[in-house]
């Protein structure tokens, strides 16, 4: 640091005041506007922690990757299931070639789901299944195996869906509640909405006024469509509106420019969730990319075990098998809560079942806040659960802290693994800096 530090000191004082304007946020000219839709959705509830009394499971993972000096890598991955009087967990070791991290990752997941099965058939009506992370990023892993990826990825991918789909549908039969909760997040779910529905009465506005030729209106309803796979045409396709129509489109052009920016729910909730509360939540289904490859898996089992998964045509049976039991799966919820008064909300994902709506995963085509009052109640009293087990910014569930505190795999636990595995296979050959990748 001293040799750069002279440098560093001379670039903040030319740049503090840009700095300090993108660590406060950044306030475009819909700010406000935005803001204001999201505060209608949050909730200014005391989430006291009352505790419902029913057990709780809670579930983390952890994982190892060593690099190997011949270009692989050697994975270990961990997961346990904590709970009152319980607890389930499960180890696996495995060389990969090459040493993608997101096929550690993969196999990770599938030791937390298969651990969270065990620890499902202990859990009775009425209880709750909490994982680490964001339940709607696991539904939405693509089933695709890539370029140069480890010969085992198709079939741990399968492994992965069958787990994950089997551990939904069991919590929706045993009416136990499924949640997850993320600490940090860079996910714009809210925003997006926000930013949607001000956007669908801008353009409302414009078809009202009969301003803009039909062919232009056109273009500017699918404006946000386009800017999702093409944000740059979008912002351009604006402009040229703007150009031909003056201040009558500068607020369409200004929402496509907020779309495509890179803002996230917790950067406008800073100025919303004011006190505990918690957000209405969004109903979510998959990606418009996602159901065209589910659907293609389904009406082609045999043709996507091979290009896709990569996986000899006979398995194209429980490609079939895995694909139906995705279209079963319930729709996911997602709500920010506040269980701190100095706290950043957290985010929470919950299975539509858990909180008594039947919309399956695959029948949401949009984002969709979720008022019904029986819904709103259920998720005030898991809110009110997962209140009673915070402690501090630092350990935001105790029983989530826990799993994590016994999954994870330090330095020092490092070295112990790979002397238990030198003593049982001999002496690994590690790369020149085989410093672990630890999770």
């Amino acid at each position: 640091m001293a040799f750069v530090a002279d440098l560093l000191a001379e670039w903040l004082r030319k740049n503090s005041g840009s700095l300090e304007r993108d660590l406060r946020g950044r306030r475009g000219p819909l700010s406000e506007e935005i803001a204001e839709r999201a505060r209608r959705l949050w909730v200014p509830e005391g989430l006291e922690g009352r505790s419902s009394g029913a057990e709780a499971v809670a579930v983390d993972g952890g994982l190892m990757r060593l690099r190997l000096g011949d270009g692989g890598a050697l994975i270990v991955a961990t997961a346990f299931a904590v709970g009152r009087g319980l607890e389930e967990r499960e180890v696996r070791c495995e060389v990969a070639y090459p040493p993608r991290a997101d096929y550690a990752g993969l196999l990770m997941k599938v030791l937390e789901l298969r651990v969270a099965r065990r620890a499902l058939e202990r859990l009775p009506k009425g209880g709750l299944l909490l994982l680490d992370g964001s339940l709607y990023g696991l539904c939405s892993t693509l089933p695709i195996t890539p370029t140069r990826a480890p010969s085992g990825y198709g079939e741990a991918l399968l492994e992965f869906y069958s787990e994950l789909t089997g551990l939904i549908g069991e919590c929706e039969r045993r009416s136990v509640a499924l949640a997850s909760l993320s600490k940090t997040t860079s996910t714009s779910l809210l925003r997006d909405w926000c930013v949607a529905e001000l956007f669908s009465m801008e353009v409302e506005r414009l078809r009202r006024s009969g301003l803009l030729e039909a062919e232009d209106l056109g273009r500017a309803e699918g404006l946000l469509s386009i800017a999702i796979e093409k944000p740059q045409r979008a912002v351009r396709t604006a402009k040229s509106l703007e150009l031909k129509y003056g201040r009558v489109v500068e607020r369409l052009r200004a929402f496509v420019e907020e779309w495509v920016t890179d803002s996230t729910d917790l950067h406008l909730l800073r100025g919303v969730a004011e006190g505990k509360g918690y957000t209405v939540p969004l109903l979510l289904g998959p990606s418009s990319k996602f159901k065209e490859i589910i659907e293609k898996a389904y009406e082609d089992p045999y043709s996507y075990a091979e290009v896709r998964l990569r996986l000899p045509v006979e398995m194209r049976d429980r490609v079939r098998e895995v694909a139906e039991g995705l279209k079963s799966l319930s729709a996911v919820m997602v709500t920010y809560a506040k269980f701190g008064e100095r706290d950043h909300p957290i985010r929470v994902d919950v299975t539509a079942a858990s909180l008594g709506a039947g919309e399956r995963f695959f029948d949401v085509s949009a984002l969709e806040p979720m008022r019904d009052p029986e819904v709103m109640k259920r998720l005030e009293d898991l809110l009110s659960q997962l209140g009673s087990m915070y402690v501090s910014r630092e350990i935001h569930n105790a029983l989530l802290f826990e799993a994590d505190r016994r999954a994870r795999i330090t330095r020092e636990d490092a070295r112990a693994i790979v002397e238990l595995v030198e003593r049982e296979v001999g002496v690994l050959e590690l790369s020149r800096r085989p410093i672990p990748d630890l999770l």
